[in-house]
């Protein structure tokens, strides 16, 4: 009976190192700083620069759907159910500058909490809502500082994405 007591951790151990979704989506984790930046990565940096300060793997493609040539890099795996990656971050292929973050991954977290899965009750207590503004699909609040600002996309009454953005 002693030999059986670790079967079930050591099973689910193995089963959540070779399950690829679960075991991506713990690296993109960590500190989302409001109008700057996710981790030290921040807006206005060289992308290069960005990459190496997120430290997780990604994948860089062109976009010519703007009014100039942007590139997109795309953290972890593409989720099958919403068709997004954890965090998509964008730069301008010209200068090569972030100008965006938008964050899908429940574990990127604000300095008071606030995460893609929070309640639009909870930005409300946090942001105001005189912040607050609305499109057909979404309620989003802005919080803005000189350098940047900060979106939280609520959809369903939570919060569906978080947008970092340079101004």
């Amino acid at each position: 009976m002693h030999g059986n007591r670790w079967l079930v951790p050591v099973a689910l151990a193995g089963a959540l190192m070779l399950s690829p979704s679960v075991a991506l989506a713990a690296r993109i984790s960590g500190r989302i700083v409001e109008n700057v930046g996710i981790k030290t990565a921040k807006l206005n940096l060289h992308d290069t620069t960005d990459t190496h300060r997120l430290g997780w793997s990604y994948r860089r493609v062109v976009d010519d759907n703007y009014a100039y040539t942007v590139y997109k890099y795309l953290f972890g795996k593409k989720s099958s159910k919403s068709g997004h990656y954890p965090l998509e971050m964008y730069s301008k292929k010209s200068n090569r500058h972030v100008f965006t973050f938008i964050v899908y991954s429940p574990l990127l977290v604000t300095k008071n909490g606030t995460h893609v899965g929070t309640s639009e009750d909870d930005v409300k207590s946090r942001y105001g809502s005189s912040t607050k503004y609305t499109t057909p699909t979404y309620t989003y609040y802005r919080v803005h500082a000189s350098s940047g600002l900060t979106e939280f996309w609520c959809k369903s009454g939570k919060v569906h994405h978080i947008v970092i953005a340079k101004l």
